[in-house]
């Protein structure tokens, strides 16, 4: 399964940096899943849990309370 970067950053660090199969994140206007090689994507997210899928399958949860996600080049940045 092909894996990207995912960057969780605050203004103050970067409290997570990994590779994943696949994430799923809160936006306004519902969710939206982000798989490797996704076109090129900018929204707003709202406060919810960001779900982070492993290349092995396991699901890990990260809360996050809004802000911005960004995905280029196989990289996805939360802001």
């Amino acid at each position: 399964m092909k894996t990207f970067q995912v960057k969780l950053v605050t203004p103050e660090r970067t409290l997570l940096e990994t590779e994943v199969a696949g994430v799923t994140l809160p936006i306004a206007d519902g969710e939206v899943t982000i798989l490797a090689e996704h076109v090129p994507y900018i929204g707003a997210m709202k406060a919810g849990e960001a779900l982070l899928q492993t290349a092995e399958g396991k699901t890990e949860i990260v809360a996050v309370s809004g802000g911005f996600v960004e995905f280029d080049n196989d990289i996805l940045t939360i802001l």
